[in-house]
Formats: structure tokens, C-alpha cells, sequence
């Protein structure tokens, strides 16, 4: 049951990566995990669930988060980032 919403969203994360494009791939992630959490109340929940004893959903997860961390990281490096949220900032790790 949740090892599809995983795949998924580990899929959105891979697919934003791909872009050539950090702030096109940052704001294609952003756009489909609304979608996400719009067509399934219950998404959030399992993004932010642990699953100890599922150790390939767990794996999946991870993998998922670092993707994002790169993209999030890939993204405050562009130009178009600076220039459209001269205010925001996210946090480094």
C-alpha cells in the first residue's frame, strides 16, 4: 500500500533531477508532489512516516530524501531562484 506512494514520489524526486534545468526540475517536484497530496489526503503521512521493519520502503525513502536535498540544493544555485525569491532561503545542511 504505501510502496506505491514511495515509488511515486521517489519517481518525482528522479524525474526533477533529470531536468536539465535545476529550477525548472525544483518547481516540476514541487508542482507533483501538490498533485500528490491533492489527489490523496493520506500522501504527507507516509512522507513523513517511519517503517523500521520495511527496510525497502525505508531505502526507498532515503534515497528519496537525498534526491530532494540535491535538488533543493542544485536549485538555490540558479539564477532564476535569487532572482524570483530574493527573500527566501533554505537551510543548508
Amino acid at each position: 500500500m504505501f510502496a506505491d506512494r514511495m515509488d511515486a514520489y521517489a519517481a518525482a524526486v528522479t524525474t526533477a533531477l533529470d531536468d536539465p534545468d535545476a529550477w525548472h526540475g525544483f518547481t516540476g517536484y514541487l508542482h507533483a508532489i501538490c498533485a500528490m497530496q491533492a489527489a490523496d489526503r493520506g500522501f504527507a503521512d507516509v512522507l513523513t512516516m517511519t517503517f523500521p521493519a520495511a527496510k525497502a520502503l525505508e531505502a526507498r525513502r532515503a534515497e528519496a530524501y537525498y534526491g530532494v536535498v540535491e535538488l533543493i540544493t542544485r536549485a538555490r544555485g540558479t539564477a532564476t531562484c535569487a532572482r524570483t525569491s530574493p527573500t527566501a532561503t533554505f537551510p543548508s545542511s
